[in-house]
């Protein structure tokens, strides 16, 4: 799970857009325009939204999850369900370290990635059982606060 979120009015969302200046709290519920939502027509759907700016935003935090491996923390890339509750819950962690793939057997279904910052691998599947999965909240800042 890598999944942010805004506190307003003490509500917590997930749907929305930041600006520099604010946050578009975004429904696809039409009953949101009598909420203060505009109509806001996208590519592929409509969407309501709604201007919330810094000032009245409370709180922004992001929640991910980490690996454990052998004690070292992993970037999850890819999992099978975002809650590991699934019988064959797996997750594909993202590293440089192509010997700790190797050392666990999870170098079948692997690829390489290239990015900004050079060369990582992406492992196989690895069974949600075989690590501790680490979930974080971190509080983000919001401009202008």
């Amino acid at each position: 799970m890598n999944q942010s979120y805004i506190v307003y009015n003490g509500k917590v969302y997930t749907s929305f857009d930041s600006t520099t200046t604010g946050c578009y709290l975004l429904s696809s519920d039409e009953s949101k325009l009598n909420e203060g939502y505009e109509p806001y027509k996208t590519t592929l759907e409509m969407l309501y939204r709604k201007f919330v700016p810094n000032e009245e935003i409370e709180q922004k935090y992001q929640v991910y999850d980490m690996a454990l491996i052998d004690g070292r923390e992993y970037d999850i890339h890819n999992y099978g369900d975002k809650h590991f509750t699934e019988p064959d819950s797996f997750i594909q962690i993202s590293t440089d370290h192509i010997e700790l793939l190797k050392k666990h057997n999870w170098t079948d279904g692997a690829y390489v990635i290239y990015d900004k910052y050079g060369t990582e691998y992406v492992s196989g599947k690895i069974p949600a059982s075989e690590v501790a999965i680490i979930r974080r909240r971190k509080i983000l800042p919001i401009e202008g606060k």
